[in-house]
This record gives structure tokens, C-alpha cells and sequence, in this order.
């Protein structure tokens, strides 16, 4: 039992290194003007990425729900979207992580407009974003973490990528019991 589980995250290690390598070449080609678009799953996006992040989210019991009913696909960067989504799902984890006694949950929900648009939901169930600051969350270098843990550039790069690389929209509300961030492309 012990082979298979040390085997088990061998493998998930070595995803997330070939993950890190892949964003480090994204970085480092982020403004580059030439970039090529090309179609790509939406749901399969959302898969990897989720399966990147879900022991950490297990280990602090905060379920991920995935509400994939059809799959979407769109035409932009994949790695760049993942990226968006890791953003996402990393402030969620740590706006949930600190309660205690609540039901701690992050869902999923993907799905199209009338006009053929996808639209990706992502509600947790974390504390609201004050009134006074939802509108800067996505300025650069503002955060709400201490210096040592969050250095205010995530949301602002994630928001470049949908707004400008991929002619999109991201944005976040309050909502019942939790924020709900938007990605329409």
C-alpha cells in the first residue's frame, strides 16, 4: 500500500513540476505579441487544473464541485486560462481556509450564453470581499495579504489575460454566502 500511494504522488509531483515549467515558459512569453491562438476544451482546462490543486484544497476539507454539464470550447491560450483559474481557485482556498465551522466549498460551473460566449462561475464560499475594496482587487500590487504571502500581481495579471490577450471578461461579486468570480469568453 505504501508503493502505490508513494507512486500515486510521485506521479502528481512530477504534473505539477511539468505545470510550473510550462508557466514559466508562459511567463516569460506573456507580452509577446505573436503569440498563437488556438482552440482548446474548456473542460479539460478546468479538469487539469482542479487535479493540480485538489490535495491542497483536501487537506484543509474544502471540496471542489465541478458543474460541467456540456463542454465549451474557445479559442485563445490554454495555459494562460489555467493559469487565470489557478489565480482563482489559490484566493479562494485561502479566503475559505480560515473558517472553522462552515460548509467549505468551491463550485465549478461552466456553461454558454445566448450569444455562444462561455461563461465560467466560480463561487466559494469564503469570506465577502469588502464593499470598499471589490473594485481594486484587480489593480496591481493591491492585496489584502500580509507582504510575506501575497504580492497584489495574480488577480491583475489574470485580468489582463481574459480582458486583453483573450477579449474577455473577468470580474467578481458578493453573493450569498460567498463571492463569485466570472470569466466570459
Amino acid at each position: 500500500m505504501h508503493e502505490k500511494y508513494l507512486e500515486k504522488q510521485v506521479k502528481k509531483t512530477m504534473e505539477l513540476i511539468e505545470y510550473m515549467s510550462q508557466t514559466i515558459d508562459d511567463f516569460r512569453n506573456f507580452f509577446k505579441t505573436d503569440k498563437e491562438e488556438k482552440e482548446f476544451s474548456l473542460e479539460k482546462i478546468i479538469k487539469n487544473t482542479v487535479h493540480l490543486v485538489e490535495s491542497g484544497f483536501e487537506s484543509l476539507q474544502i471540496e471542489i464541485i465541478l458543474d460541467i454539464k456540456k463542454d465549451v470550447k474557445i479559442k485563445g491560450f490554454p495555459n494562460e486560462y489555467s493559469q487565470v483559474l489557478l489565480n482563482i481557485l489559490s484566493n479562494a482556498k485561502d479566503a475559505i481556509a480560515p473558517d472553522k465551522n462552515k460548509n467549505k466549498y468551491v463550485k465549478i460551473k461552466l456553461q454558454k450564453d445566448k450569444t455562444g460566449k462561455s461563461v465560467l462561475k466560480i463561487f466559494n464560499t469564503g469570506r465577502p470581499i469588502r464593499k470598499n475594496i471589490l473594485d481594486k482587487i484587480f489593480d496591481p500590487y493591491f492585496t489584502t495579504k500580509h507582504e510575506s504571502v501575497g504580492t497584489g500581481i495574480g488577480l491583475y495579471m489574470s485580468k489582463t489575460i481574459i480582458n486583453k490577450n483573450m477579449k474577455g471578461n473577468l470580474y467578481a461579486i458578493n453573493v450569498k454566502n460567498g463571492v463569485e468570480f466570472t470569466i466570459e469568453v
